[in-house]
Formats: C-alpha cells, sequence, structure tokens
C-alpha cells in the first residue's frame, strides 16, 4: 500500500517492508535488476548514516541486509569477426545491379555503424561527397550527427548513385523501391530477407559467419572493430549516436 512521506516512520524500516517495496519495483513498475539494487543500495546507506547518528537505531542495518541484491544477468553483444563481414560482402553479385544494391547497403551499414532505419531514411540531401565526404542521419530523439565516409564507400557510392540515380531530386531516397511506377522508401524487411539470403550463402564459404544476420548486427560489429583496434569507448559512442 502507499503511504504519505510524512507518516513513514523507522518502525516501517523492517525486513518485511523493505523486501516488499523491492519486490513491488521489479514486478509491478518493471524496473531492471540493477535499477531494484541501485534503490535498496541507497537505503541501505541512508541507514547506515542515521545508525551512525542514533545507536538505538542500529537494529535496522540488520533487518535491511536480510533483504539480498537481485542477480544481474549478463548481456553478450553479438557481433561479426572482419572475416565474416569481408564474406558477407563478397555474396552480392556486383554484376547486376542488384547485387551493386545490396553490397553497398551493408557497406554503408558497416562504414557508419547506424541503425538501419537511420540509414533507410537518408535522402540524396544528407549526402556530402565534396570536400569532407559525410552523411547526415537522424537518430532517436530526432538527434542530427554527420558521420564521415571512408574512401572505399565513397567509391562504391558514386557507383551505386551512376545507377540509381542518374534522374534523382535531392530528397529522393538513398534506398528506394518501386511501386506503381513511384520511388518509395525500403522497408527494413526488404533489408532483413536479403541479409537472410547473403548470410546462409556465406555459411558456406565461412564458419565464422553467424547463423542469423540482421541490421543491428553490422553496428555492433562495427563498434567492436573500432574498439578492438584502439578507439576510446568514449569517441565510439558519439560516433554511434
Amino acid at each position: 500500500n502507499c503511504m504519505k512521506l510524512a507518516d513513514i516512520t523507522f518502525q516501517h524500516f523492517s525486513y518485511e517492508t523493505i523486501n516488499a517495496f523491492v519486490q513491488s519495483l521489479d514486478e509491478k513498475k518493471g524496473n531492471s535488476a540493477a535499477t531494484c539494487n541501485h534503490r535498496l543500495t541507497c537505503l541501505r546507506t541512508f541507514l547506515k548514516y542515521v545508525s551512525a547518528r542514533e545507536p538505538s537505531l542500529t537494529y535496522l542495518i540488520a533487518e535491511i541486509e536480510k533483504v539480498p541484491l537481485k542477480k544481474l544477468v549478463k548481456h553478450t553483444v553479438n557481433y561479426m569477426s572482419e572475416s565474416a563481414v569481408e564474406t558477407m560482402l563478397l555474396m552480392p553479385d556486383v554484376t547486376t545491379e542488384k547485387g551493386v544494391r545490396d553490397q553497398f547497403i551493408m557497406i554503408l551499414l558497416y562504414d557508419t555503424g547506424a541503425r538501419i532505419q537511420e540509414i533507410l531514411s537518408a535522402r540524396i540531401k544528407d549526402l556530402r561527397i565534396k570536400g569532407v565526404p559525410i552523411i547526415t542521419v537522424y537518430g532517436k530523439g530526432k538527434k542530427i550527427r554527420s558521420i564521415p565516409l571512408m574512401e572505399q564507400t565513397v567509391h562504391q557510392l558514386k557507383r551505386y548513385l551512376a545507377i540509381y540515380h542518374q534522374d534523382s531530386t535531392d530528397n529522393d531516397y538513398l534506398f528506394y523501391v518501386m511501386r506503381n511506377g513511384q520511388r518509395c522508401k525500403m522497408s527494413d524487411d526488404n533489408v532483413r530477407k536479403l541479409l537472410k539470403m547473403y548470410g546462409v550463402e556465406a555459411r558456406k564459404h565461412n564458419s565464422q559467419v553467424p547463423e542469423v544476420i540482421y541490421p543491428h548486427l553490422w553496428r555492433h560489429s562495427r563498434a567492436m572493430h573500432l574498439y578492438q583496434h584502439g578507439m576510446d569507448l568514449t569517441l565510439i559512442s558519439q560516433w554511434l549516436g
């Protein structure tokens, strides 16, 4: 039951009450184990302070120590090895227009480390090839960031534009599908299907290729490879937005 702050006394700081509070955080409000542990740690710190000021309340420490911290679930980050990335990029048949497009989607996902929706929402006006080549993407919370492109990526970009955007306007999507004669934004389902197809083929050539290839895996892989090559975690975080 909820209580007003003014009605709470130290008599309420029993094992039963504190444990029920922590359980309610987890079950009713859907907080993570880390959040529940943080709240419990704050209460422990507070009661230790109180007992130091008032020795008669020392028993409160024993009460709260009975409440265990919740076990944290360790999350692992899935990513492709550099060898697996190279194999995936070799799968599309670049003698065909579709192959050029599919390969470039993978190249851009990897080089930028961008989210799939950031890439699929990009328009021609978001590209800058002259000077320092960049692509501007619009992330979560309407945050805008400009990502530099490698020279090899720019070379593939020009090849892709020459095929798919000879008569495009600045507002055209970089990646599109044709529907009823109109250029429409490509869906992430389209990308997931082509990645799945190339992933199955790539595993025949390289056992390091994961069984499941999905768009966000390229983002994870780029981040991990940057870290393995010595980039500071803060810079990686800024890079990925």
